[in-house]
């Protein structure tokens, strides 16, 4: 999944990098408040920092999907079982070549789309009504076809929580990335502004808002002077 990051840090660390920069400005407030900077501005930024780490992961998020998916395979199968036992008593009643077998739309099952899965089932539970009386020497129940169509309203359900589930996966990842890459915006001034006050000035001071001393951060780029 792209995610649109705009900065090369990963998001586990990144919440440690926002905070870490933010208690070298408020170390410095002196010489940032010529800039702009206040404490409420920095305690704004931090209070940011900390509603992103609350935010759900990526990988919590993945974990839904997993989850609907899992349930929806397993009623994918128990579905695959039922329409098979259903069409066993038909084969047995009518023969494999029968078009009454046709009627049933039930052939290659096992590469059939959950869609298609979907409406094969309930066109089997359909037909199956309609030759019930038929097919009951063969076993067959209106007690299966009902228990048929109750496994058809299920796996429409789980193929919907799947959708959402993923859908929330898309949404959510979004949402953070785009707060993240606002978060880094800010830190990013922060750090120049920083590194600006510091140059020639002080050097360890001016290597605490040097990114790429971030655990997980990539070199960032200097600018020459004069460029911009």
């Amino acid at each position: 999944m792209k995610k649109n990051i705009k900065f090369n840090i990963g998001l586990d660390v990144f919440p440690r990098f926002g905070h870490e920069k933010i208690n070298f400005l408020i170390r410095d407030m002196d010489e940032f408040s010529g800039y702009g900077y206040t404490m409420e501005k920095a305690d704004a930024l931090d209070g940011r920092i900390r509603k992103f780490e609350d935010l759900p992961t990526d990988e919590e998020y993945a974990g839904d999907v997993m989850i609907a998916t899992e349930k929806k395979n397993a009623l994918s199968a128990a579905l695959l079982q039922k329409i098979r036992a259903v069409m066993q008593r038909v084969e047995n009643k009518f023969g494999l070549r029968s078009a009454y077998y046709r009627k049933f739309g039930a052939s290659a099952l096992s590469q059939q789309t959950d869609a298609k899965l979907l409406k094969t089932t309930r066109r089997v539970a359909r037909v199956a009504t309609m030759y019930l009386a038929e097919l009951q020497e063969q076993g067959l129940t209106n007690k299966h076809v009902k228990e048929l169509k109750v496994m058809a309203t299920d796996f429409d359900d789980s193929m919907e929580a799947q959708s959402d589930a993923i859908a929330d996966r898309e949404i959510g990842t979004m949402e953070r990335t785009s707060i993240a890459n606002e978060i880094y915006a800010e830190i990013s001034r922060i750090c120049d502004t920083g590194k600006g006050i510091w140059k020639d000035v002080n050097e360890a001071k001016y290597n605490d808002y040097i990114i790429y001393n971030t655990p997980g951060a990539k070199p960032e780029e200097e600018t020459p002077e004069g460029e911009d």
